[in-house]
């Protein structure tokens, strides 16, 4: 059973006029908040040690804390893992308007840790992140690293004074950040790790998660939407996997992208991927193929082996849920450059229908939806192609999920649940 942590910033934690405030560390803070000033309106505490923490009880801990919380059961969920065509938001928001949620705001229930990743739309107003953070992401892992989530990528620090910041300001409305959990995990369960956290840019707290049995932590302010939040390492190490956040109301729908620039479907095969306990999803999309493609060589039999292992992961964290395959879109080599991408995206695309039968998933065959011939859209105007004849543009990206969504009607989200049951 996972033990669960929540913290309330109270009254109690706030520095009182006139006291002396404790210095943070100056190695990476102090270089932290000369790039990020905004986060200089947090002051430290010199009364804010230890608040004392709400345990949770039960095994599904977000509804049994929090019925309004992350999971928000009766709300349709999505989850996408794919490369940069889908990472960046285009695809998505066209797929959603599509499927008629163009009225609404889709809203994720959980989020990568990406902070400060090139591509990767993040659903906050402003971020912050302090140069002592590392993140690792599953496919250019090592093979056999393992200590990987199902959001294939993790960003840790063991140096004291690294911080980031988070500002979501009225990014959700109307629906409100109700509060967010961190989900994490120390290299060494047995050593100390202790966390000043500032919510809504009141003054910090220092909050200890020694416990080993402890991994996940919910933070919330005592009244009003979350907006805003600050962490920084006091001591211990600190590897952050997710960040699920809960609503003060439920959107139409929920969509987590996991997607990355760069990223393999063999990301899947790191050994022992945990699942994410409250994550049942609806819809699992699985979007991958462009970058199997690259090199001198390419070996369809060990592509066709590495995926069908990849899958199989897959499926064993997302279940009987309604999945997709999603291959790679056209490519075209330049004038006398080798290899041969177009065909080898065929053959990606192929091999990706075979085996999306075999794990009980849909296939959609994005090359050929393009009519398999990028040059043209790089020609079209608007260009929907960029001049890479790789990757697209934002408005190929948006008729690319046009084209996706009314080829998959029957993907789309289904009315909401009318109880907690799990798909």
């Amino acid at each position: 059973m996972a033990l669960f942590r929540t913290f309330v910033l109270c009254c109690a934690c706030l520095a009182q006029p006139g006291l002396a405030q404790p210095s943070p560390p100056t190695d990476g803070f102090d270089a932290f908040l000369s790039s990020c000033p905004q986060s200089l309106v947090y002051a430290s505490s010199a009364s804010a040690s230890l608040p004392k923490l709400r345990f949770a009880s039960g095994d599904d801990i977000l509804r049994t804390v929090d019925t309004s919380g992350t999971m928000h059961s009766a709300v349709p969920r999505i989850g996408l893992w794919g490369d940069s065509h889908t990472a960046s938001g285009h695809f998505v928001d066209a797929m959603l308007s599509a499927w008629g949620f163009g009225s609404t705001r889709a809203l994720p229930a959980s989020l990568p840790p990406a902070l400060g990743l090139a591509g990767v739309r993040l659903p906050v107003r402003s971020q912050c992140l302090s140069a002592g953070w590392k993140l690792q992401t599953a496919h250019r892992a090592n093979p056999n690293q393992g200590g990987f989530t199902p959001s294939l990528m993790h960003l840790s620090t063991s140096a004291p004074g690294e911080a980031l910041w988070l500002d979501f300001g009225d990014w959700a409305a109307p629906h409100r950040l109700q509060s967010l959990t961190l989900r994490f995990a120390k290299a060494d369960p047995q050593r100390a790790l202790v966390l000043g956290l500032s919510v809504n840019h009141a003054p910090e707290a220092l909050v200890s998660l020694t416990d080993p049995a402890h991994n996940t932590l919910q933070i919330r302010p005592p009244v009003g939407p979350l907006t805003s939040m600050r962490l920084r390492l006091v001591t211990g190490q600190l590897t952050l996997h997710a960040i699920d956040l809960s609503y003060q109301t439920p959107p139409k729908v929920l969509m987590d992208v996991f997607s990355s620039p760069g990223a393999l479907a063999s990301g899947w095969n790191q050994p022992g991927i945990r699942s994410m306990p409250v994550a049942r999803y609806d819809l699992a999309i699985f979007q991958y193929g462009t970058n199997e493609a690259i090199g001198a060589t390419f070996d369809p039999q060990a592509y066709t082996q590495s995926l069908r292992q990849s899958l199989r992961r897959f499926r064993a964290v997302t279940g009987n849920t309604r999945c997709v395959l999603i291959g790679p879109p056209d490519r075209a080599s330049q004038p006398a450059v080798n290899p041969p991408y177009a065909l080898r995206h065929m053959v990606i695309n192929r091999i990706q229908d075979t085996l999306s039968r075999e794990s009980g998933c849909q296939f959609w065959n994005w090359q050929t939806a393009m009519g398999a011939n990028i040059a043209r859209w790089a020609s079209a105007n608007p260009p929907l192609a960029q001049t890479d004849w790789t990757h697209l543009t934002g408005a190929g990206y948006a008729q690319s999920a046009r084209l996706f969504a009314a080829a998959m009607p029957a993907l789309a989200p289904a009315k909401p649940r009318t109880s907690g049951a799990d798909n």
